[in-house]
């Protein structure tokens, strides 16, 4: 017999007056007693409400329970299913493609785990669980219907690789979220879905920034760099310069909208269009170069919040289309007679930037090469050495790659063998680089041991002016403390 219960409960969250039905009990391996009702035609089970909320400590719910000689699929937590009980752990079965309205209402749950084939879950499943600091969110298609994780304190959400689309709303409000991890595997977030997450840090999205370029973006508040400090694609911080590949013809709506990193956009000659809001709240950005000699369109948003931006086109034909198009939004239109690339060799040693551009009439340019800390600056490929480096004789479309090498300003390179390096500093101190997680060890020319220790990357010693020989496994440097 299906048994009924009846409560009157004041709060925050209005109580239905039926609170929990449940027709079966059956326990776990672990000795829990978990409640079910039979659904889907009598093919399948959903988790149930006890009716005294004694659900407590870590529960495993099974993929399947055997009840009367038969055995149902479980794929649904119920309304209310596991409410104010004292949960403290869960593991939900792949089984799963529901999970209802105020389902885990004040739990004690301090993570969980959503399973793949989830397919919806309904407003409030968790909220007030304000003990729960750590999702792991791994449906593939899934869809929620308002607030998920109201009023929680989740300050991490990992996306799991099988993740094809976020679902609206879902990270809304997460106040306390510090990081997200995105998997290349997303091709679409939905409206708002990371709307008013204001305390969040960094963005992690390991695909590529192709892969990014093909994200759908319902609005700005889907995309995550609305709010976070700093973005990484691919391991790669999202900050100075973006050169927009060659081969793109669109920048979808909302693709960058609100990253603080960059400073300047370089656009292809295919660029064909930019769409809304891309570049929404990027108020760093001071320099765009577009080589399109066709105005690429544009919607009236696509750089709104960039207040000083300075765009580049070609001198002659484009630069009059440009002042005839909707890119008159930006600051000002600068014509180009030569276009001047600057590259780094080795972007984690250190990045290059165009500081004058050629302008129309003119043959000079302005570019400057900025070093990585740990690294120097070398020359740039045509053998020059100054940096900041003026050119005056530029008369036709060039590219200049700044070279970078181990060191700072005011440190020499002592010596090098393969990846083993140790350089001096004006500080005093020896930098040892390359051998990461090996024994190192220092002697003096007496042959007595100055340092012996495991390291990092870099090690820095301090020692006296003097002559070192520096040891990493099988390789010896001698090295010259200033």
């Amino acid at each position: 017999m299906k048994k009924l219960f009846f409560f009157c409960l004041l709060g925050i969250i209005s109580m239905p007056k039926v609170w929990a039905e449940y027709e079966f009990s059956a326990s776990t391996d672990d000795g829990v007693t978990i409640y079910y009702n039979i659904i889907e035609n009598g093919t399948a089970v959903e988790v149930s409400h006890n009716g005294n909320a004694s659900y407590s400590g870590d529960v495993v719910i099974p993929d399947s329970v055997l009840y009367e000689e038969k055995y149902y699929k479980v794929t649904s937590i119920g309304d209310w299913a596991f409410a104010y009980s004292t949960l403290t752990s869960l593991h939900l079965p792949q089984s799963l493609t529901h999970i209802k309205s105020l389902a885990f209402v004040a739990t004690k749950l301090g993570a969980v785990s959503i399973p793949e084939n989830v397919k919806s879950v309904e407003n409030n499943a968790f909220i007030n669980c304000t003990h729960l600091n750590s999702v792991v969110w791994n449906a593939k298609n899934c869809i929620s219907r308002g607030k998920v994780f109201e009023n929680t304190g989740i300050s991490s959400i990992t996306f799991g690789d099988s993740v094809e689309y976020i679902p609206s709303y879902l990270c809304s409000g997460f106040e306390k979220l510090l990081t997200i991890t995105i998997p290349s595997g997303v091709r679409s977030i939905g409206s708002n879905a990371f709307a008013e997450c204001t305390g969040l840090k960094t963005m992690f999205y390991n695909g590529t920034l192709e892969d990014w370029y093909k994200m759908e973006l319902e609005n700005k508040e889907s995309n995550p760099m609305s709010y976070a400090a700093r973005e990484f694609i691919g391991n790669q911080e999202l900050i100075g310069d973006l050169n927009v590949s060659k081969e793109l013809t669109e920048i979808k709506n909302y693709t960058f909208a609100g990253c603080m990193g960059l400073t300047s956009i370089t656009f292809p000659d295919g660029l064909e269009s930019i769409g809304k809001g891309a570049f929404d709240g990027c108020e760093s950005i001071e320099s765009i170069y577009s080589y399109a000699a066709v105005p690429p369109a544009i919607s009236d948003d696509s750089f709104s919040g960039i207040s000083n931006a300075k765009l580049y086109v070609s001198c002659g034909d484009a630069e009059i289309a440009y002042l005839k198009s909707s890119w008159v939004v930006l600051d000002e239109i600068i014509g180009i007679e030569h276009w001047v690339t600057v590259m780094s060799s080795n972007e984690a040693m250190g990045t290059a930037e165009l500081v004058q551009p050629v302008s129309c009439g003119t043959t000079v340019a302005q570019m400057e090469a900025i070093p990585n800390e740990g690294y120097r600056f070398v020359e740039w490929s045509d053998g020059n050495t100054e940096n900041p480096r003026m050119v005056y004789d530029v008369t036709s479309d060039t590219t200049f790659v700044a070279e970078f090498a181990l060191g700072t300003s005011g440190v020499d390179v002592i010596t090098q063998q393969g990846g083993f390096s140790v350089v001096s500093t004006d500080e005093g101190s020896l930098q040892v680089y390359g051998a990461a997680d090996k024994e190192i060890s220092v002697y003096n020319l007496q042959g007595m041991c100055m340092f012996r220790g495991i390291a990092d990357e870099p090690t820095v010693i301090s020692l006296p002016a003097g002559v070192y020989m520096v040891q990493a496994g099988n390789k010896t440097i001698k090295a010259i403390n200033r």
